[in-house]
């Protein structure tokens, strides 16, 4: 017999997939978003699946810094873009994530409910406002496939406790997607270990091991030194790029760059006690692991996300995403403690899913290309170099410089990083570079290219390209290779 569905979940389920694809669009919309990238990463990852689909090799061919089940989950869109153009697949790919993001903000929800509707609606609204989570959700970000695969993997173990090595699975491909995940596995382990007993913690190994070894398997045979290079050692190895202490916290509180007020570092340091609250209780019990509360497994989750967060090299405004979830479960357990008091739980939640959406709805900008004019500024030219593949995937030029075989980096960070490590000006990256110009017919010039050029390759730009096409609001602007002399 099938069973169905409670009525009022349904509802709710809708409100919150609907509030949270409102709120990742509405921010997209502004300043014409929609159709061009806020974060050059998105462009990067398309770029890289067409370039896998054209042929080359992640790792071997070109440089790809993370593990490649971004390649997979894009496939389809890429293959769209094939059929319609490269712009198109790379909206449709946006907007796909952005149905990921609704469906995390569901998946919170049903996680909470049967501890009580209003709660559990809280939740999913939080998830679905909080800027920290909603600006990187709003374009293709690696973070939200990660939070996707905790989800599952979460409601799995609540709903169906016995299907560890599906479990596993899910995390497994979080982290073929991006190493991070690999921080989830000393956790549940020993979460599965005494609630399900070793067997059940092994199955969920198993499924671990598995998913990384079909999606990472074949490129690690193929060329197991560049892939290692790549995902694990050039990552350690990043030079140090972490901002300030009051900045990363500022990022928690609003998603922002800028330092954060006292205000809010008071509202992070509430925030945190709440949330540790629950395996603070646990620890001081003295109870067996078994005994613990869902809440406190899920507060040590949070604490060995944020040591690695603190602990690596660099930090950036989408890294705070990653405990998304976990806090949004952890504020919908606290909503869960004033159910008692409706209207206490009223004037917990309301403010604050209400400030969240207004910080994330009024405070974010992005500078939006002139798509129509960068069309046609690049439509005639076969080769164009740049460092920011997302030029050539909103202008639809990438499987044009793809097919003739263009000196060109798809990641011009990673490729900077990888052969210069500290030395911004290394001669023999420039060299390489110099290699790349020869080959264009055109060149972009953006303030990647300006910060990374020496004054050598700047010189060869200006002798031989020429009719600037400027785009003052991106601050870039595209050269054309002069005639022949």
């Amino acid at each position: 017999m099938v069973r169905r569905l409670n009525p009022r979940y349904l509802a709710a389920a809708a409100l919150v997939f609907g509030a949270t694809f409102f709120v990742r669009t509405f921010v997209l919309w502004q300043d014409g978003a929609l159709m061009y990238q806020t974060h050059a990463d998105e462009c990067i990852y398309y770029a890289s699946t067409m370039a896998f689909w054209q042929g080359s090799m992640p790792y071997t061919d070109f440089i790809h810094l993370h593990p490649p089940g971004i390649l997979a989950v894009l496939t389809p869109f890429v293959a769209i873009g094939s059929v319609f153009t490269e712009s198109t697949g790379m909206f449709l790919a946006r907007m796909g994530f952005v149905a990921l993001a609704a469906l995390n903000a569901v998946i919170v929800t049903t996680l909470i409910w049967r501890y009580g509707r209003i709660a559990a609606v809280g939740a999913g609204l939080f998830y679905a406002s909080w800027n920290v989570v909603a600006i990187p959700e709003g374009n293709v970000q690696l973070v939200t496939i990660v939070n996707t695969m905790f989800l599952f993997a979460a409601l799995l173990l609540q709903r169906w406790p016995k299907r560890t090595l599906l479990a596993g699975l899910f995390i497994g491909f979080a982290c073929a997607t991006k190493v991070w995940a690999v921080v989830f596995v000393p956790v549940f382990v020993p979460y599965i270990w005494a609630k399900h007993g070793r067997a059940a913690a092994f199955r969920f190994l198993a499924g671990v091991a598995a998913m990384v070894t079909v999606v990472c398997g074949p490129f690690a045979i193929i060329d197991p030194g560049a892939a290692w290079k790549s995902v694990v050692t050039e990552q350690l190895g990043r030079p140090s790029e972490f901002p300030p202490f009051n900045v990363v916290l500022n990022m928690f509180v609003s998603g922002g760059s800028s330092e954060t007020s006292t205000l809010g570092a008071l509202f992070v340091a509430a925030v945190l006690v709440a949330i540790a609250s629950p395996l603070v209780v646990a620890l001081a019990s003295r109870s067996h692991p078994r005994e613990w509360s869902d809440a406190a497994w899920l507060a040590m989750v949070v604490v060995v996300q944020l040591t690695m967060l603190f602990t690596a090299p660099v930090f950036y405004k989408p890294y705070a995403a990653f405990v998304g979830p976990q806090v949004a479960l952890l504020w919908g357990g606290l909503l869960v403690l004033t159910m008692r008091h409706l209207r206490a739980a009223t004037l917990v939640a309301v403010p604050v899913i209400a400030g969240a959406a207004l910080t994330t709805i009024s405070g974010t900008q992005f500078t939006a290309v002139d798509r129509p004019k960068l069309v046609d500024a690049t439509s005639g030219y076969d080769c164009i170099w740049t460092l920011n593949a997302s030029y050539l995937v909103e202008s639809d030029t990438m499987s044009r410089n793809l097919a003739h075989g263009c000196g060109f980096q798809i990641d011009g960070y990673g490729f900077h990083m990888i052969n210069s490590k500290d030395d911004r000006r290394s001669e023999a990256w420039q060299r390489e570079v110099q290699g790349q110009l020869e080959k264009a017919d055109a060149v972009v010039m953006g303030p990647l290219e300006s910060w990374y050029l020496d004054e050598t390759n700047r010189d060869y730009i200006r002798a031989n390209f020429h009719n600037d096409v400027k785009f003052e609001a991106s601050f870039f602007d595209i050269r054309e290779r002069k005639p022949a002399r």
